[in-house]
């Protein structure tokens, strides 16, 4: 399980992909190649060649590589529970398949697999294997179940406002399954509300913001054949076209998917462009707003506290 584990890990290294030039290079290749199904195979063979030499004493040749197999399989399936979006069909569709079961980092859950991966490779017993498998399958369980919960809620909301949503995105926020971020369209705005699910209560709605969306042939056609508009083409892929202007910054282009709160509509990242020099490339920025009163907030919602 040891090998299965650190194989599980290589996937990730595509983080270090980077090109100073191009601001979103490092976007697209993460979760691209190197967790498609296609790829595990071969990136299975490789870790399991790098592995053998301490491995030999404890697994054979077809131990080592079917454990290492099993760890890039499920890393990618994983990462597809999550929201960023997975090329899991790679190179065969440029789809990011995101389940939304699971937050990108989720600590009681990463901290039980790994206790259970270490039990398993000290001790040498399967039984800490089959546990592990029954977590993740309770765990993911579970997030199907809040997410319905959460996609039900928000229904009787939009039915409120008299909205007809063209598509609704339902995800977890940080770190748990408890509070959720709806995102809907209707007449071209993006909307965003949280939910708080919880498991015995009823689901509890914490109404948010709204922000027109981004149309690139209607408000960029002036920098249309540009460096800048084809990252933001680039950009608007990426986050599967929920994209919004920053209310605070004109001239920042953000993805409305991910938000410090789950009510509000200032972009997670976004790129900054010079609308006088539409060929110079565009910044890639971080807006991470971690206030005490914006954490607060945060706590508050999960907690149930309106």
């Amino acid at each position: 399980m040891g090998a299965g584990a650190l194989a599980a890990l290589v996937p990730d290294l595509d983080v270090l992909l980077t090109r100073s030039s191009d601001p979103l290079y490092q976007l697209e290749l993460h979760r691209q190649f190197s967790h498609s199904l296609l790829f595990a195979p071969v990136g299975a063979l490789v870790v399991s060649l790098l592995l053998w030499r301490v491995a030999r004493r404890w697994l054979s040749r077809r131990e080592l590589y079917l454990a290492t197999l099993a760890g890039f399989f499920t890393a990618g399936f994983l990462d597809a529970c999550t929201s960023y979006g997975t090329q899991l069909l790679w190179p065969f569709s440029p789809w990011r398949i995101a389940w939304n079961l699971t937050p990108v980092v989720e600590p009681f859950f990463t901290l039980v697999l790994l206790g259970l991966a270490i039990a398993s490779t000290v001790t040498g017993r399967r039984v800490f294997q089959a546990v592990a498998a029954l977590v993740v399958v309770l765990f993911l369980a579970n997030g199907a179940l809040q997410q319905a919960r959460a996609l039900k809620a928000v229904g009787r909301l939009h039915e409120a406002r008299g909205h007809h949503p063209d598509r609704v995105l339902v995800k977890p926020t940080l770190g748990n399954q408890v509070l959720w971020r709806v995102l809907y369209s209707a007449d071209n705005r993006l909307y965003t509300d949280a939910v708080r699910t919880g498991f015995w209560a009823s689901p509890l709605l914490f109404p948010g913001e709204s922000l027109p969306l981004v149309n690139l042939e209607r408000d960029f056609s002036s920098l249309a054949g540009s460096r800048t508009y084809r990252d933001f083409q680039r950009f608007s892929e990426l986050s599967q076209g929920y994209l919004i202007c920053h209310p605070d910054f004109p001239n920042l282009l953000g993805d409305g998917r991910y938000a410090m709160l789950p009510t509000s509509l200032k972009p997670l990242w976004g790129l900054e462009f010079d609308p006088e020099h539409p060929n110079t490339p565009p910044k890639f920025l971080t807006l991470r707003d971690s206030r005490p009163e914006v954490r607060q907030h945060f706590w508050d919602m999960l907690m149930g506290r309106d």
